[in-house]
C-alpha cells in the first residue's frame, strides 16, 4: 500500500508487497518458463524485465 512520504520526490512510496503483486500480475512466470539463460548468469529473465520496467517508470516520473 502507498503512503505519504515528505522526503520522497514523488510524494508516495510503494511497499514490497505491492511491487510483488504488480510484478506477478504483469510478468507472469509462465511467460518466462521456456527461456534459457547462460550458465552462471546472475539475472533471471523475469527479474531483468521487472527491473527494466520499473527503472523506465521511475525515469518517466522524474
Amino acid at each position: 500500500m502507498s503512503h505519504p512520504d515528505k522526503k520522497s520526490l514523488s510524494q508516495f512510496v510503494i511497499n514490497n508487497e505491492t511491487l510483488k503483486l504488480v510484478i506477478d500480475w504483469l510478468l507472469k512466470p509462465e511467460l518466462f518458463s521456456g527461456m534459457q539463460v547462460r550458465s552462471g548468469s546472475k539475472w533471471e529473465p523475469r527479474l531483468l524485465a521487472a527491473t527494466v520496467l520499473f527503472s523506465r517508470a521511475a525515469i518517466i516520473n522524474v
